[in-house]
């Protein structure tokens, strides 16, 4: 049975919907996270060049990120045999395969053809484009849908969604130094 779609985005202060998933290289990814924050990045097929780039700059973020006690995972529409050929190493254990879009569901992240036309005026979409395509991420097989549009969120331990942000095009995604802003000040109030 499918899960019923979302009649609203969820928003800041909203309790997370309750989701457990198993990441490329079996490790189980649970929402409420329990003992760390989570940073939820839906991204759209495994070739898509924007998404390529997400994914290596949540990587080079990673000891930043867990320094905040932040855990990333990023979650594609596309089939796990077709994310191991664009993920393996440490990112293999960040990767959700999603091709059901039963996570997009719960998270109410969808498509937009509008969405797409805002992706070719945005100036911003053009440089990281040229900055996808000079780290070798070019495109190719595209699956479910072309026109998905990415969404983020930041999840507290005990399930509360603390930012939130669905892309207006494909390149739109939280910045690292929003989460750092949200994080910092919760994590001090919980330590002291």
């Amino acid at each position: 049975m499918k899960p019923p779609r979302r009649a609203n985005p969820l928003q800041r202060g909203d309790n997370a919907p309750v989701f457990e998933a198993a990441t490329l290289d079996g490790s189980a990814i649970q929402v409420p996270p329990g003992e760390s924050w989570i940073l939820i990045s839906f991204l759209r097929y495994a070739s898509c060049p924007m998404c390529n780039l997400r994914v290596r700059e949540l990587s080079l973020a990673t000891a930043e990120l867990e320094a905040h006690n932040v855990t990333w995972v990023a979650v594609f529409h596309s089939p796990a045999a077709r994310l191991g050929r664009h993920f393996h190493g440490d990112a293999s254990h960040h990767i959700i395969a999603d091709p059901g879009r039963r996570l997009y569901e719960l998270f109410g992240v969808g498509r937009s053809w509008w969405g797409m036309v805002i992706t070719m005026l945005a100036p911003s979409f053009y440089w990281r484009f040229v900055r996808a395509s000079v780290l070798g991420y070019w495109g190719g097989l595209i699956d479910d849908s072309f026109h998905s549009m990415p969404a983020d969120f930041l999840v507290s331990p005990n399930g509360e969604i603390l930012l939130a942000r669905y892309g207006k095009h494909i390149g739109d995604h939280l910045d690292l130094d929003s989460i750092a802003a949200v994080v910092q000040p919760v994590a001090g109030k919980i330590s002291s």
